[in-house]
């Protein structure tokens, strides 16, 4: 079993905080955003994330995509629906 993050030595990690860090800072910057929006099951999130994609794009020009995790997993993980006798035994398989 892993140890504590707690109880792990920071100290001995080296950081790269040189001159030239900054400058490989700026030239990894583009014009995309990345939002990631998560909830507890039952949470109509999917509503908050195509309010939240249309106000964006009406207010900021920005095209938004709203990429789905939970249809990578299902897609990954070779899991169906009709799987399973009950949709809350689905979505824990999905867990």
């Amino acid at each position: 079993m892993p140890e504590p993050a707690l109880k792990i030595d920071f100290t001995s990690i080296k950081l790269d905080t040189g001159p030239d860090l900054k400058g490989r800072i700026r030239q990894t910057h583009t014009e995309e955003i990345i939002i990631g929006l998560c909830g507890p099951i039952g949470t109509d999130i999917h509503f908050v994330a195509q309010e939240f994609a249309e106000a964006i794009e009406e207010k900021y020009q920005y095209k938004a995509t709203i990429i789905k995790l939970s249809n990578f997993i299902k897609k990954l993980g070779d899991v169906k629906e009709s799987d399973f006798k009950s949709k809350f035994d689905y979505i824990n398989k999905l867990r």
